[in-house]
């Protein structure tokens, strides 16, 4: 069945055509992301195809329920148009992401991104919402933050700027906390941030970083006690992004990897298997020895294949590679 192309402009009908995107069946089995890759088309145009499949299939009753899901967004831009189509639209609003990787590698730089996309109109990838950062080891990078203000991204600037309030603060709506111990973070998941998420319309929480607690007040021989204070963590992280559609973004250090021959060449995620098999998702970024990129890669999640992609970081955040 194919989907009511006279109700759309003649330069998409033919794009559809040419990337055989007519069929309804075909097309309502896609995600947003895919079709966008498939088509080269915008995100708008995207959601418009996806309405008009579900038109087309579905009796009329059941079409407003169908929007409503269109319209709800399940995944947050990171403002780079090709690591959302290697996320499948970005980071996912379930479940924890761990985005790990070595100092320098631009981890800080793609958090502070998010905070400001996660303020941005549904209808450029963001959630209208703000944005929480607990902060465990070095202090908030407020001049980036500012910096990244007035320059990013380039290409959102009109459409973003007409659609928010006027006079729109980005910074305001981004709550900082400096946490330095297990204790001080099971404090503020417990008690602090409910109490915060009960007042604030808040879509984005970063922890930057998780090993920066786990790693700091334990020795050798509690073991156990660390991987409960894990787990505890990790329960209390799952509950607030399933009760409030929360983006949890956990910033992880990395790790040499022992091998019979030696030091590996490629370091691996520090916390080990215990915080390993509580993440949803692993993202993990790295830096050349030789030139200026970085590269970030998917290592393991549960909607994705495993796909990397080469960027840059300049004054307006971050650009990919062609």
């Amino acid at each position: 069945m194919t989907i009511p192309l006279e109700k759309l402009d003649a330069v998409l009908q033919n794009t559809l055509i040419k990337a055989n995107l007519t069929s309804a069946h075909k097309i309502i089995q896609l995600s947003e992301s895919s079709i966008r890759q498939e088509g080269n088309i915008t995100k708008e145009d995207a959601k418009l195809i996806l309405e008009l499949a579900a038109e087309t299939l579905l009796p009329q009753e059941n079409l407003s329920a169908v929007r409503m899901r269109l319209k709800q967004n399940t995944t947050l831009s990171t403002g780079c148009d090709q690591i959302d189509l290697i996320l499948n639209g970005g980071i996912p609003l379930q479940g924890i992401t761990e985005l790990s990787g070595e100092s320098s590698c631009g981890k800080t730089q793609l958090c502070l991104q998010l905070c400001l996309t996660v303020q941005y109109p549904t209808s450029v990838g963001g959630l209208n919402k703000g944005a929480v950062f607990i902060s465990t080891e070095d202090s908030f990078p407020s001049k980036r933050l500012q910096q990244l203000i007035q320059n990013f991204p380039l290409e959102f600037s009109k459409s973003v700027v007409s659609q928010l309030e006027e006079n729109h603060n980005f910074g305001s709506k981004i709550f900082i906390e400096h946490i330095g111990d297990t204790d001080g973070l099971k404090r503020c998941l417990y008690g602090q941030l409910p109490r915060l998420l009960s007042t604030q319309d808040i879509g984005l929480l970063i922890i930057d970083s998780i090993a920066g607690v786990f790693r700091a007040d334990y020795d050798l021989k509690d073991g156990l006690r660390r991987a409960r204070d894990m787990r505890s963590v990790a329960s209390q992280l799952q509950k607030i992004a399933h009760d409030h559609s929360i983006v949890i973004l956990c910033v992880n250090q990395v790790t040499a990897s022992l091998k019979q021959s030696g030091l590996s060449s490629k370091p691996i995620p520090a916390l080990g298997l215990v915080w390993a098999n509580l993440v949803t998702t692993r993202i993990f970024m790295s830096r050349s020895t030789i030139g200026n990129f970085r590269t970030l890669e998917v290592l393991f999640a549960p909607h994705l294949p495993k796909k990397s992609c080469q960027f840059t970081i300049g004054n307006a955040g971050i650009s990919c590679l062609d």
